[in-house]
């Protein structure tokens, strides 16, 4: 999920985005540095913009995205 502004984002805890454990622990880390949290509906656009996106589940912990392709258009990040 893009960060913007010195704030983390990601989506809210629905259809296939499960309310676990790590991403908890992800928001309550992120909030305890100072950083705004938002659970928002990201558009693929804008974290395609972003300059780091990482996500986050039980077998993989916390794993950076090195890059993504959407409609032909490719981006890197971190």
């Amino acid at each position: 999920m893009p960060a913007r502004a010195r704030s983390e984002a990601g989506g809210p805890a629905q259809g296939t985005i499960l309310p676990g454990v790590t991403r908890r622990s992800i928001i309550e880390l992120a909030r305890a540095r100072g950083y705004t949290v938002e659970e928002v509906a990201i558009p693929v656009t804008d974290a395609m913009e972003a300059d780091e996106v990482f996500t986050t589940g039980t077998a993989v912990v916390v794993s950076a995205v090195g890059s993504m392709t959407y409609q032909a258009r490719g981006a890197r990040s971190g």
